[in-house]
């Protein structure tokens, strides 16, 4: 049998208060939903795709006018990705986030 859940709407991202506690007694909504349904620690898996991070130094270094260093980035990706060295489980490797990042500067 399962049980009926009511769904609260927190106005924002529902992920810290909604207004600041001031003096003793006051609990944030997100405080008081957190203490009602017993929520005092969430897990998550830690999952780190590098890939990302890697694309986003690249657009670093288009903005600091580092085009020819940006390109030189993007190809040590393609190319590790191309011959599928030591990619991460997101791109369906068995890699670590460690061993994907010395395939890519290996290639720089």
């Amino acid at each position: 049998m399962m049980k009926r859940q009511h769904i609260t709407v927190i106005p924002g991202d529902g992920k810290g208060p909604i207004t600041t506690p001031i003096g003793e007694g006051f609990s944030s909504v997100n405080v008081s939903l957190r203490r009602h349904f017993n929520l005092y620690a969430n897990f998550r898996p830690v999952v780190s795709y590098p890939i990302s991070l890697f694309l986003v130094s690249a657009l670093m270094l288009d903005h600091l006018n580092l085009g020819h260093r940006a390109k030189n980035l993007r190809d040590a990706i393609r190319d590790a990705l191309q011959k599928r060295d030591r990619v991460t489980a997101d791109l369906g490797g068995e890699g670590s986030t460690a061993e994907f990042t010395d395939a890519i500067l290996e290639r720089l």
